[in-house]
């Protein structure tokens, strides 16, 4: 209120302001909001602000707090006196969970016979080979490459290991053409009927596959003559030599088949 004088008289004038007061900004400038990373282990992982917050302010958090491997973005929000200040942007940052490495026992005492495949050694459970088509060579300890994989992948890492293999020849104590330590058959079995196995006594005997055999003739019965070999007894004759070799590329029973001779005329 303004007075004045007019014509001598004290007069009196009113006058009115509109005053806005704009709401104050709160200073934020020392908040930060870093991401962070860990690794699982089965236990929560949180993000927080650093720095001091202004007086009256707080801040909640969005999607915090996880457990399991995987990347999370985490909000910051504040809440603090809107009515007089400005509201506070959200902050963002990325929390990261690394998987863990599995805990694993490597497989031990493996062993194999030559002329295998990875394919053929069987590991524990949760283990396989990196490439199961690899032959195993020749004997001595080899390592090859084998992968552990854990029940929970989500949150483990499958682990690439060196597992070591012995490899050894095939063993044959019952001289039956199969392996007593992989049972895998690696011999053939040459049986003969009516005839004698050159080098063998007896009418049976186990050679390496591809070998080459000769059988040989035994004495005709009486009022019998020897036509040829045939295989497994049947009516086919596949050679007519006395001392017939042939290449053992399977188990095989070579028949000498004798018939009536002829008389002459």
């Amino acid at each position: 209120m303004y007075a004045y004088a007019l014509n001598g008289e004290k007069q009196f004038l009113s006058v009115e302001f509109n005053i806005t007061i704009a709401k104050a900004t709160y200073d934020m400038s020392g908040i930060t909001f870093a991401d962070g990373s860990f690794t699982y282990d089965g236990q929560a992982h949180s993000l927080a602000i650093a720095g001091n917050l202004p007086y009256g302010v707080s801040v909640n958090y969005i999607n915090n707090a996880q457990v399991n491997a995987g990347e999370y973005t985490v909000t910051a929000k504040f809440t603090g006196d809107y009515t007089n200040y400005n509201t506070i942007d959200d902050m963002t940052a990325m929390l990261t969970i690394d998987k863990a490495m599995p805990v694993y026992t490597t497989p031990e005492n493996l062993t194999a016979c030559i002329e295998h495949t990875l394919a053929d050694v069987t590991l524990p459970a949760g283990w396989t080979w990196e490439d199961s088509t690899l032959s195993v060579g020749e004997t001595g300890e080899k390592q090859f490459k084998a992968i552990f994989t854990p029940e929970d992948t989500n949150n483990y890492e499958r682990a690439l290991v060196n597992v070591t293999l012995t490899v050894a020849e095939h063993i044959d104590g019952n001289d039956d053409g199969i392996c007593d330590s992989c049972g895998v058959k690696f011999r053939n079995i040459v049986t003969v009927a009516g005839g004698t196995i050159e080098g063998v006594t007896g009418s049976t005997c186990t050679v390496d596959e591809n070998d080459s055999v000769t059988v040989v003739v035994g004495e005709a019965p009486e009022g019998k003559e020897f036509k040829g070999w045939s295989i497994d007894g049947g009516e086919t004759i596949i050679s007519a030599e006395a001392a017939y070799t042939f290449t053992a590329s399977e188990d095989t029973v070579l028949t000498a088949v004798f018939a009536d001779k002829q008389s002459d005329v």
